[in-house]
């Protein structure tokens, strides 16, 4: 039986430090991934503004515009799915656990799939610049303050906070996802939907070897139960949101 990781023995100096080159790397990845994009709008022809990285409007796109409430709903899954990341970055510093790292990186390559389609809509990324803990959405800066001030003070509590902030994210991508008729958001809630299942399973595989209780909060036991008897990678699409009793 895995027993619980100590934390780090690294001063509040450290974990910022260390959190705060995680962080420069995620940012050198999501410049490399926008010039990736700025680099296909160039090879299809397609007119790009240098200062925006963002593809200028073009006559007769026959691209279907967002609506207000889409652009609202992926404005919130980039910031989100970045923010995830940050959590997860932050206490894989404190305990070295790979579900913490392979969480992380998961959500991070969402958010970048969220960002591509910012750019595709020419949409203001609200990501860039970035640091940890700081975010456009503030309620999104309160849940990451909240989580990792939690987190940070055991293994155990890091391993809940995950679990709260993933069942909490599969919650909205539900409700959001009747309100959606754009493809391609449909198609990335769709990813977040599955992704963020298979990550609820991993932590609750951890925390059951280690003997520790999940309480859900945003959705229904039966509604856990149901995700945890699936395969990883099984999409729970048609299901919505049901009130916990």
């Amino acid at each position: 039986m895995k027993g619980l990781i100590k934390p780090s023995s690294l001063s509040a100096f450290q974990v910022m430090y260390q959190g705060c080159l995680k962080t420069l790397k995620t940012m050198v990845m999501s410049y490399i991934f926008s010039c990736f994009i700025v680099l296909s709008f160039i090879m299809e022809g397609k007119p790009v503004d240098i200062k925006t990285h963002v593809g200028l409007p073009q006559q007769n796109a026959g691209v279907r515009q967002l609506t207000p409430e889409e652009t609202e709903i992926l404005l919130f899954i980039r910031e989100q799915q970045w923010m995830t990341s940050d959590v997860c970055n932050y206490f894989l510093v404190i305990y070295p656990m790979p579900e913490f790292q392979q969480i992380g990186l998961s959500n991070l390559n969402q958010s970048e799939v969220a960002h591509s389609l910012l750019i595709k809509n020419q949409i203001k990324d609200p990501v860039i610049p970035h640091f940890p803990g700081r975010y456009s959405n503030s309620g999104i800066t309160v849940q990451y303050n909240n989580l990792t001030s939690n987190g940070k003070t055991s293994q155990a509590e890091a391993l809940l906070s995950c679990f709260d902030l993933g069942e909490y994210n599969l919650y909205r991508y539900l409700q959001f996802k009747p309100k959606v008729a754009n493809p391609d958001l449909l198609n990335l809630l769709s990813i977040l939907i599955r992704c963020t299942q298979d990550h609820i399973r991993a932590l609750y595989k951890q925390a059951n070897e280690r003997k520790l209780t999940f309480s859900p909060q945003y959705i229904s036991r039966a509604q856990l139960d149901s995700i945890l008897m699936k395969p990883q990678g099984w999409d729970q699409n048609s299901q919505q949101p049901s009130a916990k009793p």
